[in-house]
Formats: C-alpha cells, structure tokens, sequence
C-alpha cells in the first residue's frame, strides 16, 4: 500500500491510543481502544495478513472492548455516602516507587531475554 494511504490510518490508530490514555472516563477510553484496536486491524489487513485482521476484529474489536464496556458499566455504582464523581485518592508514594520498581522488573527480564 501507498504511504498516502498507510500515514493517516496510522495518524487514527495513534490518536485512538494516546486519547484513551489520557482521558480520565473509562468510558470514552474504552471507546477509543476500539479505534485503536480497528487501525491495527486495517494494518494487518495492509500487510496481507487477512485472518489476523479479521481474528483482530472478532477477538480484540468484538469481544474484548464489550466486555471492557460491560465491565465498566455494571461496576460504576457509587459507595454509600460517597458523592457521585468523587474521585479515587491518588496511590501513595511507595505504591508508585513499587509500580516502577516492578516495571522495570519486567523490562530487564525482557531485555535479558531478547539478547
């Protein structure tokens, strides 16, 4: 395929991604997982490779962004007393030091096996 073609389908997929990411409602992340999943889809379907794309579809695109939805949407109810839209305190300082400790746990394994 043409680079004309490929840019903007990459230009969604990114957008799709860094959005969810950065977006706070659950919601709306989900949603733009869907986009982003469906651009990689098209890209698989741009290699050549039609049953990953369509098995992307199915799997990634059906499946597991209804089931991200459902599980957002069945679990949205608030405590009781707590005002709706009251968002969870921030982690504490030792949980984030522990999540990139663990983080880079994970990438030096990673690198030590790639070698």
């Amino acid at each position: 395929m043409n680079a004309l073609v490929l840019a903007p389908i990459f230009a969604f997929t990114l957008a799709c991604a860094a959005a969810a990411f950065a977006l706070r409602p659950l919601i709306r992340s989900v949603l733009l997982l869907v986009g982003a999943w469906a651009g990689i889809a098209v890209f698989f379907l741009a290699a050549g490779a039609e049953f990953v794309a369509f098995a992307q579809f199915l799997i990634y695109v059906g499946a597991v962004s209804m089931v991200a939805l459902f599980a957002v949407l069945l679990t949205r109810g608030g405590r009781a007393g707590e005002p709706e839209g009251v968002a969870a305190a921030a982690p504490a300082p030792a949980g984030r030091i522990g999540g990139a400790a663990a983080g880079l746990g994970v990438f030096a394994v990673l690198a030590a096996a790639i070698r």
